[in-house]
Formats: C-alpha cells, structure tokens, sequence
C-alpha cells in the first residue's frame, strides 16, 4: 500500500537514497520523479562539510540520473533560516533539506521555531559521520586535556577559543 507523503524530509546532512524512497512514497509516483528541479536547501555557510556533502550528492545526480539538482545555502541561526523555509513547500520530494547534527540543538535553544524537527520532517538517511578535534597552538603549555583544564580555570577570562558558531557542537562542549 502506497503511503502518502504528509511531511518535509531532511537528513543528516543530505538525501542521496532518499530520492529513490521519495519517489515511491510520493502521491506522484505514477508520473516520473523527479517532475522538476530538486532543491537541496542546506542551513550551513558554503564551504562547509554539509555544505560539500550536499554539492557532492547533487553533482552526482546530477551526472548519473540526469536529475537537476540545486543546492541553496539559507544560511543563519543554526540552520534555521534553512530549516524554515522547507515546511512552506509542497511535500512532492522536490525541496529537501540538508541538515547536520548541530541544528537538531535549535529547538532547545530556540523555543519558538515556526517548525517543528519531530514532526514536520521526516529523517531518510544519515550521509556523514565528523569528528571534533581539540587542538592547541603549541605554545599553550597543556599537554593534555587535564591540563588544559586546568590551565583554563587558573587563568579565567584570559584565554579564548574560536568555534563554528552558536548552538554548533563544539560550542556548547567547551561552554557547557
């Protein structure tokens, strides 16, 4: 029984199985998917790992399914502005967000989203893993992350660190 596609899909941080999955589930599918261009909106800056995931998968689709598929970066608010434009669109599989992990944090820091992740999205696939790395300049004489600790809260206010933004794992790992 062919079920009727009711909500927006996302994944972490792209599509590329979900279009043959789409197109099955789509009310369409007696009429060949894609109908049109596939719009891969992504919540990240460009250059970004989601971002390069997201050009690779579209770039691939391109050349093997001669499907059209355009990625747009609505950048801000930890994907957010991204996230929000998706649920405007009709739920054909045609306009997809690109999300990664840390945008999943939005709702606990942003209570009054005009979306909801659980419920107006549907997860497909998982197309990345990444790492964080914690790293020093040499000259910081921490050896460790003990140290570093501790090296931190001897010298409160003193050091800095450089992230990937509000909300972004990192982050909230170092500011708790």
């Amino acid at each position: 029984m062919m079920q009727r596609a009711t909500r927006h899909h996302f994944s972490l941080p792209l599509l590329l199985a979900a279009l043959g999955t789409l197109a099955m589930a789509s009310p369409l599918a007696a009429e060949s998917y894609p109908s049109g261009m596939i719009r891969i909106v992504n919540g990240n800056a460009a250059g970004t790992p989601p971002d390069i995931v997201s050009r690779v998968v579209a770039n691939d689709l391109n050349e093997s399914e001669r499907w059209y598929v355009l990625v747009e970066n609505k950048v801000g608010a930890i994907g957010t502005i991204g996230a929000a434009e998706v649920p405007k669109q009709p739920a054909d599989g045609q306009t997809i967000l690109s999300i990664a992990l840390p945008s999943t944090a939005a709702p606990a820091l942003m209570p009054n989203l005009n979306f909801r992740l659980d419920s107006d999205f549907l997860p497909i696939v998982k197309l990345a893993s990444a790492y964080h790395v914690l790293v020093v300049h040499p000259s910081v004489p921490a050896r460790s992350l003990s140290e570093l600790v501790a090296l931190l809260k001897s010298q409160p206010d003193k050091l800095t660190f450089s992230s990937g933004g509000f909300g972004q794992h990192p982050r909230r790992s170092l500011c708790g």
